[in-house]
This record gives structure tokens, sequence and C-alpha cells, in this order.
């Protein structure tokens, strides 16, 4: 990573932390990300980062780009910090102990609609309230998906139902399966990408899922595990006669992690294998960008994970483009 001394690589999580936090003015904020890192890294659980500014507070200006890329920084050393849908709700915790509160500027900003941090439908059906925190979300994130990860379907299906049986305004509009996150704690479970090696599973999860809740639920893969084994035809086809209402699909395999480039051109042909929605997902940083995946793929829509951190802005210009055909300028050119 540049511009990080190498040797920090080997050092202690709380010697990374103290490196990445350095220059922060806000303790409580400190100390309220130091817990939470900690405990996403102790449990292999990603987290969703919540960071903003409160206007009236100069003093506690946080802003969301430099917390962001603070966290990116984070995540390069290793550690499961996970940003997804680039969904940075506004909020900051002040010394009083109270936190200040903006509308999500990812929504605010034009996206379709966003995802929770992957949460263990083992947790949700121990009840477990660190796993409950995960799935709380401020009504003007709507629509919201809680997106799972698991490997049992029964559990899967259970925890659909702990969903589904929440109060109207905390139940999310959507559940989605985690079945694409490269990460080695998550696929030594069977879970994440590790599911699509074990098709007959996926389709066992998918429909347990689907028989246990009302609520649509939805998948989340990768190409397939390598380059020898690109099954995302056979999994779109899959997850579609289980039942799922949608797809989305990272252009990479899982050996690919998030190196290399994107083959769009697999995208497409699941789009073309299947009649449910597909979600194209994968090296799309520009309104140019989402305009060609769209164009080349014939996918329904396009997500958005790394390209919007520090920048939800990003959201606007790609609406304005698609809808206008209207270039806005980017936030500080």
């Amino acid at each position: 990573m540049a511009g990080t001394d190498p040797r920090l690589r080997s050092a202690t999580p709380d010697e990374q932390f103290r490196e990445v936090t350095r220059g922060m003015v806000d303790l409580h904020v400190e100390k309220e990300l130091r817990e939470r890192l900690q405990r996403s890294y102790d449990t292999g659980v990603p987290m969703r980062v919540k960071a903003g500014f409160d206007p009236t507070r100069p003093d506690l200006h946080l802003g969301h780009t430099v917390l962001m890329n603070k966290m990116k920084q984070f995540q390069d050393f290793g550690h499961q910090v996970i940003f997804l849908i680039g969904d940075f709700t506004g909020m900051i915790g002040d010394p009083t102990g109270r936190s200040v509160t903006r509308p999500p500027l990812s929504r605010e900003q034009g996206a379709s609609a966003v995802y929770t941090e992957m949460v263990s439908s083992e947790g949700l059906i121990r009840g477990s309230q660190p796993t409950m925190e995960y799935c709380a979300f401020d009504p003007s994130e709507r629509p919201i998906g809680i997106q799972l990860f698991g490997s049992d379907p029964a559990v899967m299906a259970d925890a659909a139902r702990v969903l589904s049986d929440l109060p109207p305004e905390r139940r999310p509009d959507l559940i989605d399966i985690n079945m694409g996150c490269p990460v080695r704690k998550v696929v030594n479970r069977c879970s994440g990408a590790a599911l699509l090696q074990d098709v007959p599973r996926i389709a066992a999860i998918v429909e347990a899922m689907s028989n246990a809740t009302n609520l649509p639920v939805t998948a989340k893969i990768r190409l397939g595990w390598d380059g020898h084994s690109r099954n995302v035809v056979e999994v779109s086809r899959v997850l579609e006669s289980s039942g799922a209402k949608a797809v989305a699909i990272h252009a990479r395999t899982r050996a690919e992690k998030f190196t290399g480039h994107a083959h769009w051109e697999l995208i497409g042909e699941a789009k073309a294998a299947v009649k449910i929605p597909v979600i194209g997902n994968g090296d799309v940083r520009t309104p140019e960008d989402a305009v060609r995946m769209l164009q080349l793929t014939g996918c329904d829509g396009v997500m958005l994970g790394r390209a919007a951190f520090g920048d939800p802005w990003v959201f606007r210009r790609m609406r304005a483009l698609l809808e206008r055909a209207e270039a806005l300028a980017t936030r500080g050119a």
C-alpha cells in the first residue's frame, strides 16, 4: 500500500489502528470505531461503517471522505472492513454519547437501493444483540436489503423467518444471500464464494429461504470459484428455478478477488440465460462505465461498491447521465 510503512503489515491490529487513526480529533469516535473494528477483526464478520459530519459542530467535523479513506487504509492491511454499496449513513458520535444523524448519503445522492453488511445467519437465530445491531437501518435508507451469510439451508431459512417477523419499521424490503465473499474466514465456513462449489446446496438454501418468507430473496454471486470453474450461468439458472427474485453478479472469480479486469461478457451470458433481473457489478467507477455495462451486458441494473468510497455523489452523476444524458462535473474537479 503506497505511503504506508511496510513494517506495519506485521504489526498488531491496535498498532495498525493507531497509525490509521492518527490525527483524528474526536476521541469518542476513535473509541467507537476501535471497538467495532476490533469486534469485526475478532469475529470475521465485516462491518458497515457509518460516517459523516455535523455541520453545526465544526469542532467534531470528521468528513466522511477522510474517514472512508482511513477505513480503506485499515482494510488494505488485510482486516475485514467492508463498505457495501457505498451506503455511508451520516453518523458521528459526540462526547455526550448522543449521535448526530443525517440522511444516508448514497440514497440521498440517487442510489436506487442499498444493502447492509453481511449478517451471520447463526448469530441471527441465536438472537445475538450485536448481530441484530447489524440489521438496523434508517427509514430513509429504504429500499434496503439485509444480506445474510451461511451454509446450512435450515439455519438460513430460520434466519429469514427472524427477519420476516421483525416489526414493519425494522423489517427489510428484501433478503440477500452472500455467495461472493472471497475472504478466507468466510469461505472456510463453506459460506460466501465457497457456495459456488456446491450448486445443490445453493438450490437447497434458496428454496428453503423462499419457502420461509414472503420477502423477496436475492443473491450476490461471482463468476465461479476460479478460472477453471466459471459456472455463473449454471448458478444463475439454479437461483431462478429455486425461487430467487434477482441475482447480482460480480464479474470476477473468487480466485481473482478484486484483481485484474472484470469479465462483463459473462454477465451478459447469465442475463441471456434467465428471466429474473440481473445486476452487474465490477469495474464500474464512472457514469460512463455504468452506461457501457448496461449496453454491453443487457443487465437490468448496476451495483457499486468500492467506486463510492469517499464519493457517494457518483450516484447522482450516474443518474444524470443515464436519465438526462447530462455529464455532471466530478465533485472537487
